[in-house]
C-alpha cells in the first residue's frame, strides 16, 4: 500500500500479522501508519505488510469485535 491510499479509520490486512487492523493514525512517518486490532492499544505497522482489507474479512473482524463487546460486558 502507498501512504496516500490510507484512510484514518480503514481496515487494512496486515499480511505479517494476519490480522484485519484498523488503521488509526496516518502520522507517524512516511512508510509507517498507527494502527489497532480489537482494542486501543496501538501498533505500528509498515506500509509493504498492509493491504486493503476484502468485505469478508471486515465482516468477520466486526463480528469478532461484537463477540468479544458482549464477553466484557455480560
Amino acid at each position: 500500500m502507498r501512504m496516500k491510499e490510507v484512510i484514518p479509520g480503514q481496515f487494512v490486512y496486515n499480511g505479517k500479522r494476519s490480522q484485519v487492523e484498523r488503521v488509526r493514525s496516518t502520522s507517524l512517518n512516511g512508510s509507517s501508519v498507527v494502527v489497532t486490532h480489537h482494542s486501543d492499544n496501538l501498533m505500528c505497522a509498515k506500509l509493504q505488510d498492509l493491504r486493503k482489507a476484502t468485505n469478508e474479512e471486515v465482516q468477520a473482524y466486526k463480528s469478532a469485535t461484537a463477540g468479544t463487546l458482549l464477553v466484557r460486558n455480560g
